[in-house]
């Protein structure tokens, strides 16, 4: 007996259980309170059931039943919260009624509550169909840039077409100061068309019209345009209408008409192929309308144009089957037409021609296709004529026209390329794309832009021409598909339960199981059970005969165990498909060899192989959170749900992304709370504040990599070598690093081996950098600017240029001379790794140029790392890594401040005749200024440094007994640099020139070592105490032997000659050797209750050798706890938020960044001169403190960890403290007992600074369909305020004039400008004579029209130093990251965009203007400055001897918002598929590095601004080395 059979018979028996397993409370029915009686709703759309259902006993169940509407669904409660009795429950379930619901029927749903006793209560809902949630739509619409040309009538004719589903109620019109609202009733139809004219002044001017539509319920849609009324444009496009009908203008699916070259001022040329004979065309701006401006033949006058279509009539073209060329000219309104033979050569496509294209692949037809997605019956983005290609046919009568017709269905997305068919799939030349347009507007061959997709707007035929003559083609509608309806002796298909029944219709008269169903009584359900289960197994059966396989399964969840809802199953290739149900299951028939691909949003996607199998369960892993990843701290590692301490981490493909030589320039803007100003030259480390200022003695952060303390750079580190990096931001995580963790820790991991067969890695990125280039006055103005300042003062001027009237054309533009236009960027990397169960390994090589913006200057490095690591068995591993590298450098110049200020009437050389044979002498000195000639400086010999290091690290891990774990590790950092420097003998001016050539060289080595050794130990008790704890030793020391040597009197410049030994006089040498060691104790406990509650308690000793006897041991503790909310019970039973976790910390660090004899008074050499003879003796070089101890940072820290909606949405907040005590400060002027010469500094714990500032950090990741997306946004603010600095009173630092520009005082913010307040410009005199005190003194007595008026703040009728004020912070107010990334398909696009907002910034460029000493100035300054009454409320005169101190001065005139934001980089990729490359993994990108800022500041860059080595110093511009852009093309390869 067949198995059905048997299954059916066994369904007979298949009963419901009545039985109660819980205790009646009330034993009373349950009650229905339904939201509405009545709902309306609309076919094909969704609406909302909603309703509250309450029972004391408890809700077992709810039922929806309406079999007509082909909905049975019932809600298990017991199912969904198990033993937890659900008394009270809103109801809220989604549902979409079916396209064919006649308009008006009503349904009658009930439903129906059943409690865990067995007490029942039916409510019916009326479900009528006649609801209206759809908004109208324009079927035709105007331009959204419309020209209406001023003419004695001017009007505009406006035509729209509107449409709705149901019924169209009015149209708005409003076009404010032409009509506000004109309201035109429509028809009440479905579709309807208006058309109007409206007036407007015959003047030139700018208007806004917005058109909204309405339906008889009110749902609305609205469309606007700018309007510009103007004599005639020269239209930037043209286009070609060969239809007679507005709304055929945008029939082809690329929503546009035909395109025409726009060949020069109001003329144009249109190339056109007639098909048809007699074919009338004109020709419009606007791409939707005829209106307002069509240009057609004047009736009146053949031969010419007019512009409206109402005053025109076509231009007709009379052949059939010809080209014609047509030529435009609109401002003379005339046009001409003749007949042209194509001179593109015609392709043979009749399938006797075949084409070798070189590749190994043979001789293949000559085809052209379509490669793309949305054709149909054909594989997406396949040239293979083999497979399925969508191949055009050649039209018969013209060999250039290439068509094909195709069935699209409504809604369907295409999007493809044009191209010769190829056995490989792949696309060989030709072929076509188009031209980046919305509307693909042209086509382009072997290259353009990828295709804008289309959306078919309605079944049914379309026609798909091109012609590759013209560049163009088209897709058009030919016949459209009525969409057919159920009819009677067809099967329907009713929804229940996630569960397709197919229920039979008798054929005779309609009536069968559906009405028989609908009529049972609520008492006989298990007769329609039997009736399920035996349809059901029926269908299973017939499958069993298909020739596909068809699979089964379930899919859960790895993190919970619980079945997955709406997972998406997919034959990976094909179309088939299928969702999870309620339970999880799915069925699918897929082929034997085929592949299933497993989607949802929040979990990672899954392909398993069939291989025959007809059961495929799948256990998806929760892609959205990140809590059970891995996160490495401070001698080890925890799950990143576990941590209790402030620690972001980093992907290395985040680091990647950007080529840059230090992976700290990739972290701008992603990782909140840690501030990175990038310097822009080559090799330039960035400056790295992490939660702000707490200390001026030193402020770099820790690195670590891969355990072993590496200092406070990074630089010699390959980017593509990193794993990961976390960041250590409070105290609470880097005590743990004690004395090397005040200023924050940054641990490096590097990739390492895995298991598996051996990988290859290929990625590389070249491309260059450009500057911005400053907008400097050339030869001509800066003539007149300078003696304008002269005029202005009645004096004559000191020019010096061998003649006057200079052009700008005839003067030397400094910037372009000495700066190049690009530089070249290159970064290339090669790796392999794999291994086995006992052994894994990674080798990498890799090599970084960046050559700098002038024609010296570059710094490059070569990185080799080979890491392994032997298993010899469970209980014992090792490991070793060793990362030899070589870095080497040119010295950048600094001449951008001497290309801006240089005199551009000045050459670059001398006269021939005045040259000698010294090359470095024939340069031209300033005529006007004292500015040195830079490019004489730029081509003089720079300095060349070689740098060649080697980090090893090794290990050896014990595991005795489960959970303990023993590790030793030994490191080693050791570096050895040599650097050469060369300065000719050269005499350009008395003021530019050497006394004589110097040679100097100097070598250094490092040698660093850290030996730690560690004990952990990780149990959990009773299943719910977790303990991690851990004591550790290291010791460490650090060495430093310095050798330099140097001579004066190189008897020649060759570069042999080029050597210490070759010098004659002025020999000097130095040498010396600094270490010192550091011994520490460490210990961690980390506990944690049941993943609710957690405690963290880390202690570490260290003592160094830099203190004396007493003061050389310090202790750091720190606690944390944590308090993850969402594990307690009463959070169980909710789905929004999935992980909300409350953090408090507290931590002390220190700080011992003082030299090694700082403790110690020495003596060292110096020179003295006898006679006329130079003699070596001794002094004292430094006096020691040998009460020194150590700096200590607190840090007190709150915050919360949140993620909602399956982890799509992750937020993560806090709140910071930290403030150093004993802070060690170099204090200046010191008189030191017992050494009456000596008035130098002496380091002393004198002081202490305060930071306190919050953190913000929101991201969301989600899927749509194949889009792949992310959005990251990272706000932080800090205010850094020094409590207490020298004790002496304020600190003024910035050189500026003779005056300082910042002053830092106790109890105030570091580093604010301090000056004078500049308010406005004098207009007059009697502005000048007004600024006086309360006695009439005149407060600025030099002061003339056009001067800076400065503020008295003290009243004392005089301007002193007691009239400075604060006038400007560098710090920002706030910092911001924004971070965006996709991938849909195989694109991928990533942005990464960094800002500072509320931050001041000092710009000493803006003395550009002034021209002082004969300095060059801004392009415009002769009109910005101040040169008359009300010409000028920002920029002063100009004078020669500025005796009012305009520029002289440190004012609030220098000081500017330096806020910003910036892209950092903008990446596009493209991952070829694996069906064309098999198991090689191929991605091409382009990316852009600082593509734009958006700024208010006038300087060269207001980022470099904020770089300085001094946290008491920043904010001034000096014209420092800019950040460039830089453009990139890259690939990685795997394979």
């Amino acid at each position: 007996m067949p198995i059905w059979i048997l299954l059916a018979l066994a369904g007979a028996g298949f009963q419901s259980c009545s039985d109660s397993d819980f205790d009646p409370v009330d034993n009373q029915n349950p009650t229905i309170n339904i939201a509405a009686k009545t709902i309306h709703v609309e076919q094909g759309k969704t609406f909302s059931i909603k309703g509250n259902v309450k029972d004391a006993d408890g809700i077992k169940s709810i039922r929806l039943s309406n079999v007509e509407m082909q909905l049975v669904k019932t809600i298990d409660l017991l199912d969904i919260y198990g033993d937890s009795l659900v008394h009270n429950y809103n109801l809220d379930y989604s549902f979409k009624a079916a396209d064919t619901w006649e308009e008006g029927k009503s349904f009658a749903l009930e439903i129906t509550a059943e409690d865990v006793v067995g007490n029942k209560t039916t409510e019916i809902l009326n479900v009528k169909a006649d609801g209206d949630s759809s908004n109208p739509v324009f079927t035709q619409a105007p331009a959204g840039e419309i020209t209406v040309l001023v003419q004695e009538a001017t009007k505009l004719k406006l035509n729209a077409a509107m449409a709705d589903n149901k019924a169209l109620q009015s149209v708005v019109v409003s076009i404010p100061r032409i009509v506000e609202k004109d309201s035109i009733l429509l028809n009440g139809t479905k579709e309807d068309t208006f058309e109007k004219a409206y007036e407007f002044p015959a003047e030139e001017d700018e208007f806004q019209l917005t058109m909204t539509v309405y339906d008889k319920t009110g749902n609305k849609t609205t469309t606007t345009s700018a309007i510009k009324v103007s004599e005639l444009p020269d239209f930037d496009k043209m286009y070609l209408a060969d239809v007679t009908e507005a709304k055929e203008l945008t029939s082809d699916l690329y929503g546009v008409p035909m395109a025409i070259e726009h060949t020069g001022k109001f003329m144009y040329t249109a190339r056109y192929y007639n098909k048809k004979a007699n074919t009338g065309i004109r020709f419009i701006p606007q791409t939707t309308d005829f209106e307002p401006i069509c240009f057609s033949e004047d009736p009146k006058s053949p031969g010419h144009l007019a512009s409206s279509y109402g005053d025109g009539q076509a231009i007709v073209l009379p052949k059939a089957n010809t080209y014609y060329a047509i030529s435009l000219n609109t401002m003379k309104g005339e046009y001409s037409v003749s007949e042209y033979t194509p001179t593109t050569k015609a392709m043979t496509l009749d399938g006797t021609a075949t084409i070798d294209f070189g590749d190994g692949s043979g001789e293949q037809p000559a085809q052209i296709c379509l490669a793309g997605s949305g054709l149909p019956n054909t594989p997406s983005w396949t040239t293979n004529q083999n497979n399925g290609a969508f191949i055009l046919a050649q039209d018969k009568a013209n060999p250039y026209l290439l068509y094909r017709e195709m069935e699209l269905k409504k809604g369907t997305e295409v999007s493809f390329t044009i191209s010769q068919t190829h056995c490989w799939g792949w696309w060989p030349e030709p072929f076509w794309r188009f031209d980046g347009s919305n509307g693909n507007e042209k086509n382009v061959l072997n290259g353009g832009d990828n295709m804008k997709a289309v959306t078919v707007p309605a079944d049914g035929t379309y026609r798909f021409e091109f012609d590759y003559s013209l560049l163009r083609s088209r897709i058009t509608l030919v016949n459209k598909t009525t969409t057919l309806t159920a009819q009677a002796g067809m099967g329907q298909a009713y929804r229940t339960d996630y569960t397709l029944l197919f229920i039979v219709v008798n054929r005779t008269t309609g009536n069968g199981t559906t009405q028989g169903l609908r009529n049972r009584s609520k008492k006989d359900k298990n007769l329609m059970k039997r009736y399920i289960l035996f349809i059901m197994v029926s269908v299973f059966s017939l499958a069993l005969s298909a020739q596909n396989v068809k699979v089964t399964g379930k899919v859960t969840s790895a993190s919970d165990k619980e079945s997955l809802i709406g997972v998406t199953v997919k034959v990976k290739g094909g179309q088939t498909g299928a969702i999870t149900d309620y339970d999880g299951n799915y069925t699918i028939n897929a082929a034997k060899n085929a592949t299933l691909v497993f989607s949802m949003i929040g979990f990672a996607t899954k392909e398993v192989a069939v291989d025959g199998q007809t059961t495929i369960n799948v256990t998806l892993e929760d892609k959205g959170s990140d809590l059970n990843e891995v996160v490495v701290i401070g001698y080890g590692t925890v799950k990143k749900s576990d941590l209790t301490s402030s620690i972001s981490t980093v992907k290395g493909a985040q680091i990647t992304e950007v080529t840059t030589g230090n992976a700290m320039d990739a972290l701008q803007g992603k990782v909140n709370g840690v501030q990175i100003v990038s310097a822009g030259g080559p090799g330039s480390q960035p400056k790295v504040l992490i939660r702000g200022v707490t200390t001026v003695n030193g402020s770099d952060p820790l690195y670590v990599v891969d355990g072993m303390p590496v200092g406070t750079s990074i630089n010699f580190l390959n980017n593509n070598d990193i794993e990961s990096m976390e960041v250590l931001k409070d105290a609470s995580a880097a005590a743990i690093y004690g004395t090397r963790g005040s200023n924050g820790v940054i641990l490096i991991t590097t990739k390492k081996g895995s298991a598996g067969k051996t990988r290859f890695n290929f990625n590389s990125s070249v491309g260059f950098q450009t500057l911005s280039k400053p907008k400097m006055a050339g030869a001509g103005e800066y003539e007149q600017v300078f003696k304008a300042r002269y005029a202005n003062e009645g004096k004559a001027p000191v020019w010096n240029s061998p003649k006057e009237g200079y052009t700008d054309a005839e003067g030397t533009d400094w910037w372009k001379e000495v700066v190049n236009s690009t530089a070249l960027v290159q970064n290339y990397q090669l790796g392999v790794s794999g291994g086995n169960d006992k052994l894994v390994y990674s080798l990498s090589a890799g090599y970084f140029r960046n050559n700098s913006q002038y024609k010296v200057g570059y710094w490059d490095k070569i990185n080799i790392r080979l890491n392994t690591e032997y298993t010899f068995s469970k209980y014992v591993k090792f490991g070793i890594d060793l990362a030899p590298r070589t870095e080497s450098w040119d010295d950048t110049p600094n001449q951008l401040n001497s290309c801006m200020t240089m005199d551009p009437t000045t050459p670059v050389f001398r006269p021939e005749s005045e040259w000698t044979d010294n090359v470095y002498d024939r340069y031209q000195r300033s005529y006007n200024n004292q500015t040195w000639n830079p490019v004489a400086s730029v081509n003089r010999p720079v300095g060349h440094s070689r740098q060649y290091g080697m980090l090893m690290t090794s290990f050896l891990q014990v595991t005795p007994i489960s959970g303990l774990t023993f590790r030793t590790q030994f490191g080693a950092n050791a570096r050895f640099q040599l650097s050469d420097n060369y300065t000719p003998l050269f005499k350009i001016d008395a003021l530019e020139k050497t006394e004589a050539s110097q040679i100097s060289r100097s070598s250094e080595q490092w040698v660093d070592w850290n030996w730690t050794n560690t004990l952990n130990y990780i149990t959990t008790i009773a299943k719910k105490h977790n303990l991690n704890v851990m004591a550790g030793f290291t010791s460490e020391r650090f060495a430093d032997y310095t050798v330099s040597a140097s001579r004066e009197g190189v008897p020649s410049d060759i570069e042999t000659l080029r050597e210490v030994s070759a010098g004659t006089t002025a020999q000097k040498a130095y040498g010396n050797t600094s270490f010192n060691t550091l011994v520490s104790y460490l210990g961690r406990i980390m506990y944690n209750y049941d993943g609710r509650y957690y405690l963290t308690a880390t202690m570490r000793a260290d003592g160094s050798s830099k203190f004396t006897k007493g003061n050389k041991w310090a202790t750091f503790p720190s606690v944390s706890a944590a308090w993850r909310v969402t594990g307690e019970e009463f959070m169980k039973d909710q789905s929004v938020v999935d992980n909300l976790k409350l953090r408090v910390g507290w931590g002390r660090v220190g700080n011992q960044n003082i030299s090694n004899s700082s403790t110690l008074t020495l003596m060292g050499t110096a020179d003295y001169v006898f006679g006329g003879n130079r003699a070596i003796g001794t002094t004292v070089s430094s006096v020691g403190n040998n009460k020194l101890k150590w700096e200590t940072v607190e840090d007190y820290d709150i915050g919360i960890d949140m993620a909602f909606l399956r982890n799509r949405l992750a937020i993560t907040a806090d709140y910071f403290i930290k403030k150093s005590h004993d802070m060690l400060y170099n204090k200046q002027n010191i008189y030191a007992l017992g050494y009456p010469n000596w008035n130098s500094e002496v380091t002393m714990n004198i002081g202490e600074m305060k930071a306190t500032g919050w953190e913000l950090s929101i991201n969301w990741q989600d899927k749509v369909s194949e889009l792949d997306y992310n959005v990251g946004v990272n706000l932080s603010s800090v205010k850094n305020k020094a409590v207490k600095l020298s004790g002496d009173g304020p600190i003024y630092t910035g050189g500026f004039n003779g005056d300082q520009i910042i002053r830092n005082e106790d109890g105030g913010e570091i580093s604010r400008f301090y000056g004078y307040v500049a308010d406005g410009i004098f207009q007059n005199w009697t502005e000048v004579y007004a600024h006086t005190d309360e006695h009439g003194r005149i407060i600025q007595p030099n002061a003339k029209p056009g001067d800076i008026r400065f503020l008295d703040l003290n009243h004392d009728g005089k301007l002193s130093a007691d009239d400075k004020k604060y006038i400007g912070n560098p710090y920002p107010d706030l910092m911001l990251g924004f971070n965006f990334g996709l991938n849909y398909k195989n694109w991928d696009v990533s942005a990464n965009f960094y800002g500072t907002f509320g931050n001041d910034i000092f710009n000493t460029t803006k003395a550009r203007y002034s021209g002082q000493n004969g300095e060059n100035v801004y392009a415009g300054t002769l009109q910005k400055a101040w040169n008359g009454e009300g010409t000028s409320t920002d920029i002063p005169r100009l004078t020669y001897s500025d005796l009012n101190q305009n520029y002289s001065r440190v004012s609030s005139f220098y000081v500017e918002d330096g806020s910003y934001f910036r892209c950092k980089m903008l990446q596009v990729g493209y991952t070829f598929p694996k069906k064309m490359l098999g198991d090689v993994n191929l991605r091409l990108f382009l990316s852009a590095q600082n593509l734009f800022t958006i700024t208010g500041y006038s300087g060269l860059d207001p980022e470099r601004a904020a770089y300085s080595s001094s946290v008491i110093e920043k904010g001034i511009d000096n014209a420092g080395y800019p950040n460039p852009r830089t453009f990139l093309f890259g690939i990685d390869l795997k394979f």
